[in-house]
């Protein structure tokens, strides 16, 4: 409900984003929306194995969200070359105001080293 002589931004348009990051024989992008105040959707995962090392990628999405930092689940890429992708959203009833993505290399359940993207801030906050 909108509150006389407010500006309401509930039909704010949100241009598509992209954040990408990259570790050595790891690459992850993420095409996504602001879709609302509490959601990303769609939220386009796109994950590659980029060495034959016999080690594996691994990425997850960090958000911020009216109650803190929340850390999503780990998707994973094996083999070198190969490429995963999940069509998802992301959606948080405290509010989403920024995502970024860590993106990691894997020996086994070892973590041997991650990058991370820039931070994407919502415009609806």
């Amino acid at each position: 409900m909108a509150i006389a002589g407010s500006t309401s931004t509930a039909n704010a348009a949100s241009a598509a984003s992209l954040l990408d990051a990259k570790v050595a024989g790891a690459y992850g992008v993420a095409n996504f929306t602001f879709a609302s105040k509490t959601s990303v959707n769609p939220l386009d995962l796109k994950l590659t194995d980029t060495s034959e090392d016999g080690q594996h990628a691994q990425m997850r999405v960090i958000a911020g969200t009216g109650e803190g930092t929340k850390y999503y689940q780990w998707r994973k890429a094996y083999n070198a070359g190969n490429t995963n992708r999940w069509d998802t959203y992301l959606g948080d009833s405290s509010g989403v105001k920024w995502i970024r993505l860590q993106v990691c290399r894997y020996n086994g359940s070892t973590q041997k080293a991650c990058a991370y993207s820039s931070i994407s801030y919502s415009n609806w906050w």
